[in-house]
């Protein structure tokens, strides 16, 4: 897959669904701790989300990130290697979320 071009799909998606909430790029750059300025550059592909600002754009937004990654590109997303994409993806989150949690929960 083409780095760039998937940062302008995800970028545009988020944007898309960014509107139909109803928020400004200034909320979304505060509720992720960045400048409005950056936020701008990752909507519009010229830079990529990291993978913990995915997730907290689909918190916010309300979508979760398989929807995402399904509506950017649902051909490839099909396929293995975006399958395990998504699942790298969700060792990151459980990771980021341990983490800023304190680390794991007691059973």
């Amino acid at each position: 897959m083409n780095e760039q071009l998937n940062k302008k799909e995800f970028g545009a998606e988020i944007a898309r669904l960014r509107k139909l909430k109803g928020y400004s790029q200034e909320y979304m750059a505060i509720q992720l701790g960045i400048d409005a300025s950056t936020y701008s550059k990752k909507e519009s592909g010229e830079c990529g989300f990291s993978d913990a600002q995915l997730f907290k754009c689909s918190l916010i937004l309300e979508f979760s990130v398989d929807e995402l990654f399904q509506r950017v590109n649902p051909k490839e997303y099909a396929k293995s290697d975006m399958l395990a994409l998504k699942e790298k993806f969700k060792e990151k989150v459980i990771a980021w979320l341990l983490n800023e949690l304190g680390g794991p929960m007691p059973i």
